[in-house]
């Protein structure tokens, strides 16, 4: 039987100065199948949109660095869907930034693929 790829040819920028969890989000996003890239920066993450003009954009706010949400609010000058994962999901900034979806630190993996997954209309169901 072959191997379902939900997310087969939908490309998914990944926003995260953690080399560790972006590139973990990264490889749970390639195994659905989608072409997923990470940015370290808020100007690499600016180019790469530019640039991929992704259908999907993920972004993990730090408390450190310049990956913030002013970096977001730039972002969201498209129609892409966005998905936030910051320190604190409750925050009412974060409202203003119209994210489809955001998770709260700590965060499971498998909500964040499957919210990917559920944004772009591609989850599977059992």
């Amino acid at each position: 039987m072959a191997e379902s790829r939900p997310c087969l040819g939908l490309s998914i920028l990944v926003v995260d100065e953690s080399p560790y969890l972006g590139d973990v989000l990264v490889s749970a996003l390639e195994h659905e199948g989608c072409a997923a890239t990470v940015a370290r920066s808020a100007a690499e993450a600016l180019q790469l949109a530019r640039e991929l003009e992704p259908d999907l954009i993920t972004v993990d706010l730090g408390p450190d660095g310049d990956i913030t949400p002013d970096l977001v609010g730039h972002l969201r000058l498209t129609d892409v869907p966005l998905i936030l994962i910051a320190p604190n999901a409750g925050d009412p900034q974060l409202r203003e930034l119209s994210a489809t979806r955001v998770f709260g630190k700590p965060f499971y993996l498998s909500q964040v693929v499957t919210a990917v997954l559920e944004t772009l209309g591609r989850a599977t169901h059992p």
